[in-house]
C-alpha cells in the first residue's frame, strides 16, 4: 500500500521523468539459513528528504535549520503518526503503518531494512527468523566449539599456508594457490568478537593449524567488494573465512531464536546435534557486514 500510494507517481509525472506510465511494484519472498525475507520494491519517486523535512517540521519532529539527510528521512518515516500525505484517504494519511510493521517484525526477532534512490524507487525488506527450517549446513569448529554455516553461502573450502597471507594496512589478503584470485582474509574468531590474544579452547591459534596451514571457508561478502587487492574484485568480493577445522556437511533442523534473534546479529538460529549438544547457525554475510 505504501509503495502504491507514496511511491508510484501519477502518469504525467512518470512521463516527464522518462518512465512508462504504469508503475511497477514487485513483491518477493525467499528463505534460507533459518530466515525468511520478504521484499517489496517499486520504481517510483523514492523517499524525498525535502518532503519528509516539511512534514517533520509541521509535526515538531525537526527543528529549523536542521539538515535532512536521506538516512535521517528514512528513519523518520517509521515514527508513529508520521505521514507525508496532505490529507487522509482510504489508503493513507493517518500515519499508522510503518511503525506498526517495524514493531511487529522486531517482536518476532526480525528487522526492517529500507533502501531508496530519489527518482528511482524504494525497497523495503522484512527479514524474519523461521520457526523451523531444514537446511544443508557445513560444520566448522572454532574456539573449541562447533558451528553450522548455511551451505548456500559456502562457495568453496580451501587450505592455505601462512606464507600465502599478506597484510595490507589493517586488512589481510590470501591467495590459496597458484592461479587463484586474491581474497580478503577474515578469521572467524574476529567475526565472533573473541579475544585475539588468547589461544582457542581447542588449541588452535586464530585458524592456524599445525604445520602453518589454515582452513578457509570461501563466501561472498554481502554487498561489498574487496578493498583494493589486485584482482580481488573480479569475483564479486569473495572472502576467505579462516576456521580451525571443517567437520563435514549435513542436513539440520534449525530452530529460530524468536524475539531474541534481533539481539544477536549474524546468528540465524540453533540446532540440536546427534550428541545432544546445541550448535549455532551462523549467517556469514551478516557477520561480515
Amino acid at each position: 500500500r505504501n509503495a502504491v500510494v507514496h511511491g508510484v507517481e501519477p502518469p504525467e509525472e512518470r512521463r516527464a521523468a522518462g518512465k512508462r506510465e504504469r508503475g511497477r511494484v514487485r513483491v518477493e519472498a525467499s528463505g534460507g539459513g533459518g530466515r525468511v525475507r520478504l521484499r517489496v520494491s517499486d520504481d517510483g519517486r523514492g523517499v524525498d528528504p525535502a518532503l519528509v523535512e516539511r512534514a517533520a517540521r509541521s509535526r515538531g519532529l525537526a527543528g529549523e535549520g536542521e539538515r535532512m539527510t536521506e538516512e535521517r528521512a528514512l528513519r523518520l518515516i517509521f515514527r508513529p503518526g508520521f505521514t507525508t500525505a496532505a490529507r487522509a484517504s482510504e489508503s493513507s494519511g493517518r500515519g499508522v503503518g510503518l511503525d506498526v510493521v517495524e514493531r511487529a517484525v522486531e517482536d518476532a526477532g526480525g528487522e526492517v531494512r529500507v533502501r531508496s534512490r530519489r527518482g528511482e524507487g524504494s525497497t523495503f525488506e522484512l527479514n524474519l527468523p523461521a520457526r523451523l527450517a531444514l537446511t544443508r549446513a557445513l560444520f566448522v569448529r572454532d574456539g573449541g566449539r562447533l558451528y553450522c554455516v548455511d551451505s548456500a553461502h559456502v562457495l568453496d573450502v580451501r587450505e592455505a599456508g601462512v606464507s600465502e597471507v599478506e597484510r595490507r594496512g589493517r586488512e589481510e589478503f590470501v591467495r590459496p594457490g597458484v592461479g587463484d584470485e586474491v581474497m580478503r582474509l577474515v578469521r572467524l574468531r574476529e567475526l565472533l568478537g573473541r579475544d585475539e590474544g588468547t589461544k582457542d579452547a581447542g588449541g588452535g591459534d586464530g585458524g592456524v593449524a599445525e604445520g602453518g596451514k589454515m582452513t578457509l571457508v570461501v563466501t561472498n561478502a554481502a554487498g561489498r567488494g574487496a578493498t583494493g587487492a589486485e584482482g580481488a574484485s573480479a569475483a564479486g568480493g569473495r572472502v576467505a573465512v579462516a576456521v580451525e577445522a571443517v567437520e563435514g556437511r549435513g542436513e539440520i533442523l534449525v530452530r529460530g531464536l524468536g524475539r531474541h534473534a534481533g539481539r544477536w546479529r549474524g546468528v540465524a538460529g540453533a540446532t540440536e546435534l546427534r550428541d545432544g549438544t546445541v550448535a549455532l547457525l551462523l549467517d556469514l554475510q551478516r557477520l561480515l557486514e
